[in-house]
């Protein structure tokens, strides 16, 4: 496979398109890196170390979200067709690379990415209202520029931080993260909106709500996504989130949490399961993890807990 084509051409390959993860391990393999894959959709995640360099990437279909972890760049900038835009390369700069777009890129001096990346199809269907309105658009005023706010590091680090946990709650984790972080961006892609104001969001119906927990307590032993939240629901994630946040004061993850402590207490107070079997068959992925969201709920550990029931 060859990685070079003309501006706003897409390489493919057997059919498929490339990934970002794809193109960076044929395009810049001489800097160390490290990728994974996280959350239900996935998400492609890359974190390298890069010196000067300047590189022309190809049109992928992804949405790729990038972020200055460390910087001694004198100077950075891109070209994604309409012209080369002068980046500031500071620490905590972030940038939002469209999809279908060839780029030329420049960064003069040693620098730390970290870069997530998702098709622009997946990204759409997150944001998407009842209005049908495109993610694409309302995406479109970020494009070609630094942005700056602090919320967007720590969820993007969050975001990395998790790509490695395991159990049933890891890739519900990790979509409420990536969701908040689109949700941020929307927010100051509308000068009219405020990243974490949600007053002009109606909240989850009663009808949806009681349907999303009834699938959750059926379901509590088994990993839950926020795509299989949002479609009992029949919202869109993105929608779904911010709806659910207003109705409930709290994320899907923290809700499933909680829902998976009060069916726990449950089985502490009328079974004699052991705590090993009440962790697994309440969703979490060991005992030890168990006890941990047990005492940080209640105060008390399963065992302190069961031990002052039957007193």
């Amino acid at each position: 496979m060859t990685l070079s084509a003309a501006q706003g051409e897409t390489i493919r390959t057997n059919g498929d398109v490339v990934d970002y993860g794809s193109i960076y391990g044929r395009l810049y393999t001489k800097f160390p890196l490290v990728s994974r894959t996280a959350g239900s959709m996935p998400l492609d995640l890359i974190r390298v170390d890069q010196k000067s360099h300047e590189t022309k990437d190809p049109a992928i279909d992804q949405i790729v979200f990038r972020l200055v972890l460390e910087s001694e760049m004198s100077h950075s900038a891109v070209d994604i067709g309409n012209g080369r835009a002068v980046l500031s390369g500071r620490k905590g700069s972030f940038y939002l690379a469209p999809a279908d777009a060839a780029s030329y890129w420049e960064g003069q001096g040693d620098h730390s990415l970290l870069m997530l990346a998702l098709p622009k199809i997946n990204v759409d269907q997150m944001m998407s209202t009842e209005t049908g309105a495109s993610a694409l658009n309302t995406l479109e005023p970020l494009y070609n520029r630094d942005i700056f706010n602090g919320a967007i590091p720590n969820l993007m680090n969050r975001i990395w931080d998790h790509s490695t946990q395991d159990g049933p709650g890891a890739s519900l984790l990790v979509d409420g993260l990536f969701m908040t972080l689109l949700g941020t961006l929307a927010g100051l892609a509308d000068a009219n909106t405020s990243s974490g104001d949600t007053s002009n969001v109606l909240p989850l119906d009663p009808a949806r709500l009681v349907r999303v927990t009834d699938f959750v307590d059926a379901h509590l032993e088994h990993a839950v996504s926020l795509d299989e939240l949002a479609s009992v629901a029949g919202m869109s994630m993105f929608h779904f989130s911010r709806c659910f946040k207003r109705a409930t004061n709290t994320t899907p993850h923290m809700f499933v949490t909680a829902r998976r402590i009060e069916a726990s207490r449950a089985m502490l107070a009328n079974t004699t399961e052991c705590l090993a079997e009440i962790a697994y068959a309440c969703g979490f992925s060991s005992q030890a993890y168990f006890t941990t969201k047990f005492k940080e709920h209640t105060g008390l550990t399963p065992g302190a807990y069961r031990a002052d029931l039957r007193k």
